[in-house]
């Protein structure tokens, strides 16, 4: 069986993710608290998704007046995968993950991240 993992983004950059695949990069969030190296920042279950963006973080890393895409990742063979040390709900992927290993799972609206709407909850 294939693990899941899940990665939320600008609607802006949905397109070219779709196309290009996930970078590993050090972005401005990532940037702004000391990362070092560069890489793909993921959550393993959709709770952990939901944890993060209700946290003092999420408030502040995402825009509610814009929409973003939830996207679902599996890893590519031999990736270089890692736990975040800092946050227990995090994994890294140090690696280019191709489009062929991400597709769209959700569109979440502007104004609903904070609260995304999980089925059976």
């Amino acid at each position: 069986m294939t693990t899941k993992y899940y990665h939320i983004t600008a609607m802006e950059n949905l397109e070219s993710i779709l196309k290009e695949g996930l970078k590993p990069q050090i972005g401005p969030r990532a940037r702004e608290i000391g990362e070092k190296e560069a890489a793909v920042y993921l959550f393993p279950t959709m709770s952990d998704l939901e944890d993060a963006l209700m946290s003092p973080w999420g408030e502040e890393a995402w825009d509610e007046d814009l929409d973003h895409a939830i996207i679902e990742v599996t890893f590519p063979e031999n990736a270089r995968i890692g736990q975040n040390t800092d946050v227990e709900y995090e994994v890294s992927c140090l690696d280019h993950i191709p489009p062929e290993n991400v597709k769209l799972f959700r569109i979440e609206p502007a104004a609903d991240t904070s609260r995304i709407n999980f089925p059976g909850m």
